[in-house]
């Protein structure tokens, strides 16, 4: 049997519209910019309780703030996972282990979220040749990337 307090917490986003309604009252008119890194965290062990994934719920609180006030979001998985799931093969020279980039996957992820912060794309070595140009390319088949900004600010 399923009691309530377990399948609300298997299902965390039948609450967003509350919580979103609940945050809007309590900060009134107050400005704020989101900024969020991606991170898939997860409690594991005794003490969890089935929370699995709570950042993940948390980033779907992030996107729908940032969505409904307009404010920049640096949403790295919603840039990388596409790519990850759907073209493995090309997403695979990006990273140095199964958790970690090489240097070209972290001048990806800094030049997209400098196109959310308004800044022009960095020049890269010269010994990577193409590499991130053609990485950003192949990302942006399968999601909408931040677009470039123009060199002059």
């Amino acid at each position: 049997m399923v009691t309530r307090k377990q399948s609300q917490r298997m299902q965390p986003t039948v609450h967003l519209p509350h919580l979103l309604a609940d945050w809007r009252a309590q900060c009134g008119q107050r400005s704020f910019r989101w900024v969020a890194f991606g991170s898939r965290n997860t409690e594991l062990g005794w003490h969890s309780e089935g929370r699995h994934g709570w950042a993940c719920w948390l980033s779907c609180i992030i996107r729908a703030v940032a969505r409904s006030t307009g404010a920049a979001l640096i949403d790295q998985y919603s840039w990388f996972l596409p790519w990850q799931q759907h073209d493995v093969a090309a997403y695979r020279p990006i990273l140095r282990d199964p958790m970690h980039l090489k240097p070209v996957g972290n001048a990806l992820m800094g030049t997209l979220a400098g196109r959310v912060c308004g800044l022009p794309d960095p020049e890269y070595p010269p010994d990577w040749g193409p590499a991130v140009p053609e990485c950003l390319a192949n990302m942006s088949r399968w999601a909408t990337l931040p677009a470039p900004v123009s060199e002059e600010i």
